[in-house]
């Protein structure tokens, strides 16, 4: 038996509308607030080299340094010449 769409003449009744949507059970947006602090120490340390000329005697033979920082009170051809009238043989390295 063939079954139309429309019984008798009439259309059927259109389907009940969807149930509404339960209550919303989502929680508001929370707001997170994160303070950052930052502290630098910074420590200097001072150091005084020597600045005397360093003057080593080996056998008969005399080395002659600059000073740390590379600072000579005294010329070095001066200084030659005086070390090699009191010792003798002079090296400058």
């Amino acid at each position: 038996m063939f079954i139309s769409k429309f019984q008798h003449g009439r259309r059927p009744a259109p389907p009940p509308p969807p149930p509404p949507p339960p209550p919303s059970t989502t929680r508001p947006p929370t707001t997170t607030t994160t303070t950052t602090t930052t502290t630098t120490t910074t420590t200097t340390i001072t150091t005084t080299l020597p600045t005397t000329t360093a003057i080593e005697e080996f056998d008969d033979t005399i080395f002659i340094s600059e000073s740390s920082n590379g600072v000579c009170d005294m010329d070095w051809m001066e200084l030659a010449k005086r070390l090699q009238e009191a010792f003798g043989k002079v090296h400058d390295e």
